[in-house]
């Protein structure tokens, strides 16, 4: 829905068709393009998805190339290739997370994808704990969830507790339960948690956090 409704403004705004009358009116069109971006992001858009918007609005506008020109420097807004007074989003870091990691210990085996988990861990913020992604990145990057497990016994740390769990003590610290009077389960809503776990995971093609298997089972299998 954001995304629908980030589409038509920009599109209105664009359409007017006069920002290069005068250098004035650009940095006029700039900021209200900026404007309309800071509630696209303060109603939980994500820079991927100003991104998708603008790509799709290129392409609607392919046909003139002013427009189209336009449409760039939105996305230069967007990605933050523009002066300091327009920068909505902080610079995209490599935090160089990885899914498919492998561990084992002779007997048993795990595939933990770390990007995944960490992505589901700010989408639980957002939804769950009355964050915005970007606040919730803030902390999962302070966090210990970006430290990539040194071995299976790592990641059986991690998968003892739910993804839930570990979402809300990184947005309130531990004792949330308590001191928010936050459910530490999603017991309660767990029809609701799944259906909308499943559509995160679609919609942001991420894995499931882990997939444990047996060692010698898939070795005579082979």
């Amino acid at each position: 829905m954001q995304n629908i409704i980030l589409h038509k403004k920009l599109k209105e705004l664009i359409d007017k068709n006069d920002y290069y009358s005068s250098m004035e009116s650009i940095d006029v069109y700039d900021r209200k393009f900026k404007s309309i971006l800071i509630e696209f992001k303060n109603n939980n858009g994500q820079r991927q998805e100003a991104k998708k918007v603008l790509k799709n609005l290129a392409e609607l506008y392919s046909h003139d190339t002013d427009l189209q020109d336009i449409v760039y420097n939105i996305y230069d807004i967007v990605t933050g290739w523009c002066i300091p007074e327009l920068i909505i989003w902080e610079k995209e870091k490599d935090l160089n997370l990885k899914d498919n990691l492998i561990y084992e210990d002779g007997t048993t085996g795990v595939i933990f994808n770390h990007y995944s988990f960490c992505e589901i861990l700010k989408h639980t913020m957002v939804k769950y704990g009355e964050h915005t992604y970007d606040e919730a990145s803030k902390k999962i990057i302070k966090s210990w969830h970006m430290q990539v497990p040194n071995s299976i016994r790592d990641v059986s740390f991690i998968t003892h507790e739910l993804d839930y769990h570990w979402a809300m003590i990184a947005a309130y610290g531990d004792g949330y339960w308590i001191d928010k009077g936050i459910p530490s389960s999603f017991i309660d809503f767990r029809d609701e948690y799944f259906i909308w776990y499943n559509e995160i995971k679609l919609k942001y093609n991420l894995n499931d956090i882990y997939e444990y298997y047996d060692i010698l089972t898939n070795e005579n299998n082979r």
